[in-house]
């Protein structure tokens, strides 16, 4: 008989492209954090997607697990970004998927 590992935390990236909205699904067994909305097929693969959703969701998952702190840091750097003007295509800027992801971690990184 196999026995299944305990993982603390799985992260599972969604490819789709929703913009601000992240949830959060809790039970006693599980929490799940993810963007909510949809896919993007049609900007698949072409470094144009919003990330705001899955940092978001990965900001509310650094909370959950105690790390307020970092959580609301990183919340910062995505609001502070954005109301800086780095923003993707979708709300009006020029930024690639990885410019304002780096963009975010830049934020943070300079505290």
């Amino acid at each position: 008989m196999r026995t299944r590992p305990r993982l603390d935390v799985i992260y599972l990236l969604n490819v789709g492209c929703p913009k601000f909205s992240a949830k959060f699904s809790d039970s006693i067994s599980l929490a799940m954090f993810d963007p909510a909305g949809g896919t993007a097929p049609d900007i698949a693969g072409k470094n144009k997607c919003n990330p705001t959703a899955i940092l978001l969701a990965l900001s509310m998952l650094l909370e959950h697990i105690g790390q307020k702190k970092v959580s609301a840091g990183l919340k910062g750097a995505i609001f502070a970004a954005i109301a800086d003007g780095a923003k993707t295509s979708d709300l009006g800027g020029d930024l690639s998927t990885t410019d304002f992801t780096a963009e975010v971690v830049h934020r943070i990184k300079s505290g």
